[in-house]
């Protein structure tokens, strides 16, 4: 199946505002001015076959498992793992904003959950300042079966794995009891009670998936060019067997993102290689030469797991994995791939409907 690219990832171009380990990106609003049809253009009914045909044609230059990303757009990997900070809804215009987010969007054993929270001061608030204080925040850990299996407290005081003393961001560290670390993923929920300087509280949950993975990518990388494509090879250590999903983006060495890659496969315990191809002809459509840089690798356990609450493992990417040999823009191919089911397709759209009645003759 064609692994299609969110379409939040278009939209993630905006930072959020705050300290440094509270970046994520943000949705931006839609640009004024940018409604309605362009001067010259019908507004008659569109083309919705011709259109969908079209865009068939012009993805089957490339196979279902590597194709080309647009100039401009972000490494959908590293994008996928960026956590979102979620604003705490308040009828108060004077009660302090809470902002709360994970130091990843999934978290992977054995590593600690790092969990953040800031507090603003609400736009209404009197006096102002850059930071609003709290007198405590604390946070019960709850597994799904409603057992409260840790408590955490929140701290603004510098210390790991908060980054600096009195910035109005609290963090707090939990380590998974072994007894909860799950099968593969599981999700555990937060009740978090932030109790404020004047004596208010404000209570409200959130939540984190933990995964224990059934193998790793060890570090090891290799690259060749074969049949006119870019072929990078993962080491895979695994543990269990079960099916694997590897995914990447590879960029320039500028780390421009340039095209995305997966492939899958059953495996059996042991170090096995799993090869991402990207296909050569987007080398071309984007005129870059060697070296490439693999900017980004993530592995999935995908086996299905007897009762899981949860999907599968989500993985977390490894950054600037590899960088490739200078490769010629001459070795890969300018040939389209032509992907039989995708020109299927879009023959079938560009067909006149059979069995249509024609219309009455005058």
């Amino acid at each position: 199946m064609l692994h299609m690219i969110p379409l939040t990832l278009v939209l993630a171009a905006i930072t959020f505002s705050g300290p440094a380990h509270a970046q994520a990106q943000m949705p931006e609003e839609p640009m004024p001015g940018m409604v309605g049809p362009l001067p010259g253009v019908s507004t008659g009914p569109p083309d919705m076959a011709g259109e969908s045909a079209r865009n068939y044609r012009e993805r089957a230059r490339y196979p279902q498992d590597s194709y080309p990303l647009p100039v401009g757009y972000p490494d959908p990997v590293r994008s996928d793992a960026i956590p979102w900070p979620r604003k705490i809804p308040t009828l108060d215009p004077n009660a302090p904003v809470i902002t709360e987010w994970g130091a990843q969007v999934s978290f992977q054993y054995p590593a600690p959950v790092d969990l953040f929270l800031s507090l603003t001061p609400g736009k209404d608030a009197t006096p102002r300042s850059e930071v609003a204080r709290a007198r405590s925040i604390k946070g019960e850990i709850v597994n799904q079966t409603g057992e409260v299996i840790g408590i955490i407290d929140y701290h603004d005081d510098g210390v790991t794995p908060d980054e600096r003393a009195g910035d109005g961001v609290y963090a707090a560290r939990f380590i998974v009891p072994e007894a909860q670390v799950p099968d593969l993923a599981d999700s555990f929920n937060v009740r978090i009670e932030v109790a404020m300087a004047d004596g208010t509280v404000e209570r409200f949950g959130s939540h984190f998936t933990y995964s224990n993975p059934h193998a790793r990518v060890t570090g090891r990388y290799r690259d060749a060019v074969q049949q006119g494509s870019l072929v990078i090879s993962a080491e895979i250590e695994v543990w269990r067997k079960g099916r694997f999903h590897l995914a990447g983006t590879v960029a320039s060495k500028k780390g421009e993102p340039i095209g995305y890659a997966q492939t899958a496969a059953e495996l059996e315990p042991g170090r096995h290689w799993l090869n991402l191809q990207f296909y050569g002809l987007m080398f071309h459509d984007r005129k870059v030469a060697g070296p490439y840089k693999l900017a980004s690798v993530v592995l999935r356990t995908t086996t299905p797991v007897r009762d899981a609450i949860v999907g599968p493992d989500i993985g977390v990417p490894v950054l600037d994995a590899h960088v490739t040999h200078p490769y010629r823009l001459e070795e890969m191919t300018t040939e389209p791939f032509n992907e039989p089911d995708l020109l299927d397709a879009a023959r079938r759209l560009e067909e006149p409907a059979s069995g249509a009645e024609s219309p009455p003759q005058p």
